[in-house]
């Protein structure tokens, strides 16, 4: 059995049983053996996933920025509201 199809098989079995964890590890232990190609793809694969993680949290942080501005407009509003009362 060569690397690549043991390696598949072994992380196959460990993410049907639950354990992505251990996959990952068996991964990362067997990365070095297999086929520069193949681990190019990999490493491809892993960037824009992170990318794409960075780009999610990038707007999340955006989105709670602007739920923030929002709020200390409204605050603003309301404080005009009250010193006008209170002037009236």
């Amino acid at each position: 059995m060569n690397i690549i199809q043991d390696t598949y098989e072994k992380m196959s079995t460990l993410v049907e049983a639950g354990d992505t964890e251990g996959a990952r590890r068996l991964l990362l232990e067997r990365f070095a053996a297999l086929p520069e190609e193949l681990q190019g793809r990999i490493l491809a694969l892993s960037f824009f996933d992170a990318l794409e993680e960075e780009a999610v949290a990038v707007a999340v942080r955006n989105e709670v920025t602007n739920l923030g501005l929002d709020a200390l407009r409204a605050l603003e509003l309301i404080k005009t509201e009250l010193d006008t009362e209170t002037q009236g």
